[in-house]
């Protein structure tokens, strides 16, 4: 049975969470419902965190370190949407400090799972901004990066034309865009410096 000690500062789900936990370590990889109210206790709609949150991160550490595929992944998005969380008025700031060595095994263990492959769009993502959380850039972490499939608008740097930039399952490439032909001059991305 888990127990702990926590502040009792603002909301906090502090008595709901080990039960929960408990489901989750005992069926890492099967229990989704457990998953998703862990998610629903611990980083309130990815964002809201409090004292409960970052006790359990050695839990969640813990399954990441696991080496089960499912159960790292999951522990490891959880761990940094709580990380990204740690500017927020939780009332937890010693536990914060006392996790700092959780967060640097957090971080180690992501680095080799990202490491060992290909990974989701989504998932790849997620890590990208657990990984600046663990690394103490949380304001970037929390910040919208705009991931998703779409088109940009940018200036070419050589001849002031405007380009649309698309990023996406249909495609990456720049073009000029015009309004009755769509995407014209169709050029794959290159790297920088390069001209038009």
């Amino acid at each position: 049975m888990i127990e702990w000690q926590l502040p009792r500062y603002g909301r906090g789900p502090y008595d709901e969470v080990p039960p929960v936990l408990e489901r989750v370590l005992r069926s890492p990889s099967l229990d989704e419902e457990a998953w998703r109210g862990l998610w629903h206790l611990l980083a309130t709609e990815g964002l809201t965190v409090s004292a409960a949150s970052f006790a359990a991160l050695p839990y969640l550490r813990d399954l990441a370190r696991s080496g089960e595929t499912v159960a790292m992944d999951r522990a490891l998005e959880l761990a940094g949407a709580i990380v990204a969380g740690v500017l927020q008025d939780h009332g937890a700031d010693e536990l914060v400090r006392e996790m700092a060595p959780v967060i640097a095994e957090l971080r180690a263990v992501l680095a080799r799972r990202i490491g060992d492959g290909d990974l989701p769009p989504t998932l790849a993502v997620a890590f990208f901004r657990a990984d600046l959380a663990f690394a103490g850039a949380t304001g970037w972490s929390m910040a919208e990066y705009d991931f998703d499939d779409g088109f940009y608008s940018v200036s070419c740097p050589h001849c002031d034309l405007p380009v649309t930039i698309a990023i996406g399952d249909y495609g990456r490439y720049s073009a000029y865009r015009d309004w009755y032909e769509g995407d014209v001059r169709r050029l794959p991305l290159r790297g920088p410096n390069r001209s038009c």
